[in-house]
């Protein structure tokens, strides 16, 4: 279809930190369309933080867009996605 769109989709994620010491997480964002409200996200012990993210899809139809979360200690990384159909 290939027409332009204006909706930004808008969702939050939320993280648990279940050890006993605080945990630093690396957000990086796909791409410029896709906003994060931090980089950074410190998780205390025990506690829960959320992530907020928005994205404005390309076009209409389906779409997927994915963020990458950094672990410490070297574990690797991890992929959000966010998908769905615009109309």
């Amino acid at each position: 279809n290939g027409a332009t769109n204006d909706t930004r989709i808008s969702i939050a994620f939320r993280f648990y930190n279940s050890a006993d010491s605080a945990v630093t997480l690396s957000i990086l964002p796909e791409c410029d369309c896709t906003n994060v409200s931090t980089y950074r996200l410190v998780l205390q012990p025990h506690s829960s933080e959320k992530l907020y993210v928005s994205t404005l899809p390309d076009n209409r139809g389906e779409f997927t867009k994915y963020i990458y979360i950094n672990l410490p200690n070297g574990d690797g990384f991890h992929t959000l996605s966010i998908s769905g159909i615009v109309e």
